[in-house]
């Protein structure tokens, strides 16, 4: 009598179809699901292009999203920009969601452990560069920078990271527009006691 592999190879197919099947709905189904009440993490760059194809023809940006935050602060004496009252007229909901880019890298509740990047609960009016949990991390340029982290100065960081402080270790490019800025920079000053 001879034995045939036949039926052995046939319920072997069927199986691994099976977990091919499952594998590939699991898969779908973590990409196509959010987390609720959770941000989504990293962020986008835009691309120029597209924000100058989408704005009208007089030149303004579109006013939808943060740039719909509110008129940008006037220029305080000297021509600078009057980062409190900017910060003021910024929506914390708006900079909330601007945040969730930032949780790719940072931790952000008390007493949490720093991330990739240092944990932004309590930034402002901090030392720069002082959480002990991170002190390895930091970057040279970063140690050497001193000072506190005012409003003025996270602006002037989030604005451009590696233009702020040359030699950062920090790959974020930058949030250029105002009403951005404003928005976030009210969000993180929630984030203290």
């Amino acid at each position: 009598m001879e034995h045939s592999d036949k039926p052995l190879v046939v319920v072997g197919s069927v199986l691994v179809a099976l977990i091919l099947i499952v594998g590939f709905n699991s898969f779908i189904d973590i990409k196509d699901k959010q987390h609720k009440g959770q941000p989504e993490a990293g962020y986008t760059l835009e691309k120029k292009e597209a924000a100058a194809a989408s704005a009208p023809a007089t030149g303004d940006a579109p006013a939808t999203g943060d740039a719909a935050a509110g008129p940008a602060a006037e220029p305080a004496p000297g021509g600078s920009v009057d980062v409190a009252a900017l910060v003021a007229a910024g929506d914390v909901a708006k900079g909330k969601k601007r945040f969730a880019r930032c949780v790719s890298c940072h931790s952000y509740k008390k007493g949490d452990p720093s991330k990739s990047g240092p944990n932004l609960y309590g930034l402002v009016g901090r030392d720069v560069a002082s959480l002990p949990d991170y002190a390895e991390k930091y970057s040279a340029a970063m140690k050497a920078k001193g000072g506190q982290w005012t409003l003025e100065e996270l602006s002037a960081f989030i604005t451009s990271p590696k233009k702020a402080v040359p030699g950062t270790g920090m790959i974020f490019p930058g949030l250029k527009k105002e009403p951005q800025r404003a928005n976030l920079l009210a969000y993180i000053k929630t984030l203290s006691d």
